[in-house]
């Protein structure tokens, strides 16, 4: 994991009880040192953040009460805390994991555990994009196309609105069977905008022309609550026109309001 955050664990297991007890402490292979708290609210009890060392860290509880004629099960609270610093790319994309097992580990004279344990998902930090598929799109035989991408997020709803730029990748041809233009990358289309833009003459956002493609397009959008919308006519629009939705590529998010409507949408 590359984010350079902070994670708060909690002291005591979360089913903590009279019969079982166990404490959070700095280490397995020294004197019993408990770490102190910082936050009583986390959790329901107290907490402390935990700093990361090139991406890992070791938490260590120890148990000081237990009753040996009972199956106890303890349960050991890990909250994720960062502050986003987008301009940095932060917090860092990616996966964490998160293993246990009993302690302490090794093969010396000593009574040691073996670690059985597995690495288990923990979370994972995505960046907040949006993949847009316009399924076909011309520049041939006296057709034309116009793409528009309205970056929605900002709205009535309480979301603050993200900025970010699209990349337009291109599969097709060109005339003769020439290879389909190489991708580019709009400039920041802020939140409430939107990119508009004619395969033959280009657009805004510094979107560059495509003369004479032909085929489908994949835009892929940094920023959340992107939509897509084509148009593709003869030049002039003075026969045939037809228009379509993009389609959004990703899994479904929840819904942005609170309440239950009507869906006409497919």
């Amino acid at each position: 994991m590359r984010c350079n955050s902070v994670r708060p664990a909690a002291l005591y297991p979360l089913d903590n009880s009279t019969k079982s007890r166990a404490r959070l402490i700095s280490s397995a292979s020294t004197p019993f040192a408990p770490v102190s708290s910082t936050n009583s609210a986390s959790f329901g009890g107290p907490t402390t953040p935990v700093n990361f060392v090139n991406g890992s860290a070791t938490l260590v509880w120890e148990v000081l009460d237990a009753d040996p004629l009972t199956i106890q099960t303890f349960m050991f609270g890990i909250a994720i805390s960062y502050v986003s610093n987008t301009a940095n790319n932060l917090p860092g994309l990616g996966s964490s994991t998160i293993a246990g097992s009993f302690a302490p580990l090794g093969g010396t004279a000593f009574p040691r555990f073996a670690d059985t344990s597995s690495a288990q998902s923990f979370f994972t930090i995505n960046a907040c994009t949006t993949n847009l598929l316009f399924v076909f799109l011309t520049n041939q035989a006296g057709f034309d196309s116009g793409i528009s991408i309205a970056n929605t997020s900002v709205d009535p709803f309480g979301h603050p609105g993200q900025n970010g730029p699209c990349t337009l990748n291109y599969y097709g041809e060109t005339p003769g069977g020439g290879a389909a233009p190489a991708s580019q990358t709009s400039a920041v289309i802020p939140a409430g905008k939107q990119l508009t833009a004619v395969l033959s003459t280009g657009g805004n956002y510094g979107v560059a022309a495509t003369p004479g493609f032909q085929g489908y397009m994949i835009a892929q959008c940094s920023f959340q609550y992107a939509h897509g919308f084509a148009f593709i006519s003869d030049v002039g629009a003075n026969r045939v026109s037809e228009a379509y939705l993009a389609l959004i590529l990703d899994p479904p998010m929840a819904a942005r309001t609170l309440f239950n409507s009507e869906i006409l949408g497919h």
